[in-house]
């Protein structure tokens, strides 16, 4: 029996065409059983993850013209000048 579709008569065609919509059907249905499965198990909650960066709050005794800008909740480091040895 050759398994080429254009060598095949009628009815080894229809043989492997009912064979194959009757294994669909079942695959179907356990793929579909195994999904359902794996989503009904317990499930262990994730840690809770670290934050990267601790929250210092608003600064306090900032003028107000400052109030509700970038700065009030910001720590600046390192502003100070750098030496430069060479240019370029």
């Amino acid at each position: 029996m050759h398994h080429d579709l254009h060598l095949m008569n009628k009815r080894e065609t229809g043989r492997l065409m009912r064979r194959l919509f009757g294994i669909a059907p079942c695959a179907v249905l356990i793929a579909l059983l195994g999904m359902a499965l794996a989503g009904c198990q317990a499930q262990t909650p994730e840690p809770p993850k670290k934050k990267p960066y601790v929250n210092l709050g608003i600064r306090p005794a900032l003028p107000p013209c400052l109030r509700d800008t970038i700065f009030e909740r910001t720590d600046l480091a390192n502003t100070g000048p750098l030496p430069v040895t060479t240019f370029g």
